[in-house]
């Protein structure tokens, strides 16, 4: 189904980075940082083209040696901490449909901090936008219902969610507790909570037409065309903020957990 749609993938890599700076072209197990998901990229046949979108010259002379695209660089107002994702990428589509005239059906992104992801997963995301959603992502299952959160403050003990428990059949008895202990001995037992998932940034794809309404603000047209890959493998949940991540990256490749065709048995739909 794919190869009926021109797919974009774009890997946003700007300079700055306070958590660990210079972390996109830091060498990680032989490759830089970003390689490790240019070559992901490319080794998966999913995509029409990958292009980098930088503000930097030397990660933009890195992706080019990896064998991605990096057409211009992204103006700098674009690439600060407080500056808006959808900007870079609206800019970049703006860019490449003046200077060539390219629409692409299908946009990927793809952040770099991620540097583990498999074929399959790609290939599932992907093919969720092709087929049955206007926005597919991979989304991982967490322990934490958001039904047992508490506010941080002591003024109140109901959970952050209480009209939604009110309102629920799964929990008829919540909203009537008047103590702590009365409350969590309603909500907590797990067989009575519905499963929950956080969304996951190492791999999204969207319609174009889709992103270009959510620019649009007010268009709904896709309000609810979400599609989630589930990801089970704590290896492709690994983000690189900090040191500590990039050494448990590390330690991923010299134990030999990751293998990009194989680590696909944890990864599935939610439909």
């Amino acid at each position: 189904m794919k190869d009926a749609f021109e797919i974009l993938a774009i890997i946003p890599a700007r300079k700055g980075s306070k958590g660990l700076p210079g972390k996109n072209i830091r060498d990680l197990c032989g490759m830089p940082l970003i390689a490790h998901t240019i070559r992901q990229a490319i080794e998966s046949q999913c995509f029409s083209r990958v292009l980098v979108s930088t503000d930097d010259e030397e990660i933009a002379a890195v992706g080019k040696g990896f064998g991605a695209e990096v057409p211009f660089l992204r103006p700098k107002p674009m690439a600060d901490d407080r500056s808006d994702m959808r900007s870079a990428i609206n800019h970049l589509l703006d860019e490449m449909k003046a200077r060539e005239g390219y629409s692409p059906d299908i946009i990927a992104i793809l952040f770099p901090t991620y540097p583990f992801r498999t074929c399959g997963l790609m290939e599932k995301v992907v093919n969720a936008a092709c087929t049955v959603a206007a926005f597919s992502q991979c989304a991982y299952p967490t322990k934490t219902n958001p039904y047992e959160l508490m506010p941080a403050d002591a003024k109140s003990r109901w959970p952050v969610f209480r009209p939604l428990l009110e309102n629920t059949p799964v929990h008829p008895s919540a909203h009537a507790s008047r103590n702590l202990l009365s409350l969590m001995g309603n909500i907590r037992a797990e067989v009575n909570l519905p499963p929950g998932v956080r969304q996951g940034d190492t791999s999204f794809a969207l319609r174009r037409e889709y992103f270009l309404a959510r620019i649009a603000e007010g268009d709904v047209r896709f309000e609810n065309q979400w599609h989630n890959t589930i990801v089970e493998d704590p290896v492709l949940r690994i983000d690189i903020n900090d040191e500590e991540d990039f050494l448990l990256a590390e330690q991923v490749i010299r134990e030999g957990l990751f293998d990009i065709e194989k680590n696909e048995s944890n990864c599935y739909s939610a439909t």
